[in-house]
């Protein structure tokens, strides 16, 4: 033992501890096998109620968040030999061309996360079903649209240079500017391609059911039959034509669950209401598989609950298996993703501006809020529908005092939580939420939207640093994600993450452990708040996991993490966009009739 590294003995510890916690708590009631409650069983999968435990459920979901943290920083590869190892047993296949030399950037830029991308792989794992040619013609049918059609950017690297085609008048060139900087900062390292990039927040690929699970199957031929044959004859072909649907300001709900299974909630009920049987009587439910309460396929009141599912104001969707990326995408969608270029503090602007420490303050001195002001960028509000959109609901609310929640309170005989009935008045005094500014809504509906009545609140802009001025920080989806999230992350103040949205980061970035999940009904965020700004526990959680955020941001959500994964994320890309794959038939080693080489 005495000749084990530091690591070693870390990893053996906390694997003991691991062992030793979920013995405990399952034996305790606290927490079953199968991730529900067990003295009081979730009426959902993912998400955790009353236990019967002496400890608050966010006590317990932030001990067993912290120790999956430690362990998955722990195991991460420590050399090229183990890098390459791992990503054979995770993915069954070699890793891509290139990786030794993306290893050795990502040492050189001490980055801690080698390891977790299975996010990002899954998916590329339709696309192996496709040859290398047909990429190719998809690519440059998703570039080449009539002018002005959508909002993917060409990305030409080309003799190791790096160029840009606009489709159209596009409003924000400098996104397609960021990433070309990414590139060329590994330009030496990667071969001539073409990559169709997403400037939009929305997603744009969806393929039906039945051609997703046959690209899951097998692989092409390989191409012997051309080897020989001049490169422009190879090319030709008639490839599948890439056709694009604009569903601008309408409801989508029904063709972005078109991936998901048949027998999924969403797919044999298709729900346009909110389920109105899940009221939490027994109390808020937390949320504890994050995953899982981000699938749309079985979160069915997503349908009416979301503005991208209710009316996004720009969306743009093809049903071709063909490889866009962008930078974030909800489950049934299968764009590739890349690091969100809106992070990069080049593109800071707005109430949420780039972080500055300066104009930060010590936790204590912080304001006991919880804090919000934006934009009402979620959706297109139009008739009734701006109702139930997620930043709507929350605002009002965040500001009714007599809305009834469900709190949980310590019983004095027995020690332990119970659920008991309150309003959103005894929570005020913990609440500054409002909306800024007003956008996107029908011209009677914005008039609808201002009325006092509907108890929609509104204040003028704020300074930039007010946000940090306060312990809590709400983040809610607006169009998709938000490019806010890294910056109030990198603050002293807590996170509060709303999203129904999958971005690059998700492997790393644990919740519970650097910031606070929010379910998209939102109904545990009162019990959330009361117990993390009330209680001495919850205060030292609360400050715990601000701490814990801002740190690991400045460790592994650096501008050049970002870069580094886009780094790796692009070789992987170029196998399957090139033309050796074509003549090799390389396919991964699970796939159906192929064997390991």
């Amino acid at each position: 033992m005495a000749s084990m590294s530091l690591c070693s003995k870390l990893f053996i510890f906390f694997g003991v501890i691991s062992i030793l916690y979920f013995y405990h708590v399952r034996n305790s009631g606290a927490l079953s096998p199968l991730g529900t409650a067990g003295s009081a069983p979730s009426k959902q999968n993912g998400l955790l109620g009353l236990t019967g435990s002496k400890k608050h459920p966010i006590e317990l979901l932030v001990e067993h968040a912290r120790v999956k943290h430690v362990n998955m920083v722990n195991r991460q590869s420590k050399t090229l030999d183990q890098a390459v190892t791992e990503y054979k047993r995770r993915y069954s296949r070699e890793p891509p061309p290139g990786f030794h030399h993306w290893y050795k950037a990502a040492v050189d830029a001490n980055v801690p996360i080698v390891d977790e991308y299975d996010t990002v792989m899954a998916a590329f794992e339709p696309f192996w079903s496709v040859s290398g040619k047909e990429i190719r013609a998809r690519v440059q049918e998703a570039i080449s649209p009539p002018v002005g059609k959508t909002p993917i950017i060409g990305v030409h690297l080309k003799d190791q240079n790096v160029s840009l085609t606009y489709n159209g008048n596009m409003n924000r060139p400098w996104y397609g500017l960021i990433l070309k900087d990414w590139i060329e900062h590994h330009m030496d390292h990667l071969p001539n391609m073409e990559i169709a990039f997403n400037s939009h927040d929305e997603p744009e690929v969806v393929v039906p059911r039945d051609e997703l699970e046959r690209s899951l199957e097998g692989c092409p031929a390989p191409q012997k039959h051309e080897i020989g044959k001049p490169k422009e004859q190879a090319e030709m072909h008639d490839p599948e034509v890439v056709y694009f649907d604009f569903l601008r300001r309408h409801r989508t709900w029904d063709r972005v669950i078109e991936s998901c299974p048949l027998d999924s909630a969403s797919r044999s009920r298709k729900s346009s209401e909110p389920d109105k049987s899940a009221d939490y009587t027994d109390g808020p439910l937390f949320i504890q598989n994050i995953t899982r309460a981000k699938d749309i396929c079985e979160e069915t009141d997503a349908a009416s609950l979301h503005g991208f599912f209710t009316s996004p104001d720009g969306f743009v969707l093809t049903n071709s298996l063909v490889p866009v990326f962008t930078k974030s995408k909800a489950s049934s969608f299968q764009d590739l993703l890349l690091p969100a270029v809106d992070y990069d503090s080049r593109l800071s602007e707005g109430t949420y501006k780039d972080y500055n420490p300066d104009e930060d303050m010590p936790w204590e001195e912080k304001k006991n809020h919880l804090y919000w002001a934006g934009t009402s960028i979620d959706g297109y509000y139009q008739d009734s529908n701006w109702k139930n959109m997620q930043r709507v609901r929350f605002v009002k609310n965040m500001n009714n005092p007599s809305l009834p929640v469900a709190l949980m309170r310590r019983d004095e005989k027995s020690g332990r939580w119970k659920a008991h009935n309150d309003t959103m008045g005894s929570l005020s005094k913990y609440a500054d939420v409002k909306f800024t500014v007003q956008d996107m809504c029908a011209e009677k509906t914005c008039e609808e939207m201002r009325d006092p009545e509907n108890g929609v609140v509104w204040k003028g802009k704020e300074p930039a640093t007010e946000p940090y001025a306060n312990r809590f920080l709400m983040d809610v989806d607006g169009h998709t994600f938000t490019e806010r999230f890294r910056r109030l992350l990198s603050s002293r103040s807590l996170v509060f993450k709303m999203t129904m949205f999958q971005e690059w980061h998700n492997d790393f970035l644990e919740p519970w452990v650097h910031y606070v999940p929010i379910t998209l009904g939102m109904k545990e965020l009162p019990e959330t708040l009361r117990f993390l700004a009330e209680t001495p526990e919850g205060q030292v959680i609360a400050k715990e996991i601000a701490e814990a955020g801002r740190e690991w941001v400045g460790q592994a959500w650096r501008v050049v993490d970002m870069r580094i994964a886009t780094f790796r994320i692009l070789l992987e890309y170029a196998r399957l966009y090139g033309e050796e794959r074509d003549r090799t038939g390389e396919c991964p080693w699970d796939r159906k009739g192929r064997g390991k080489s």
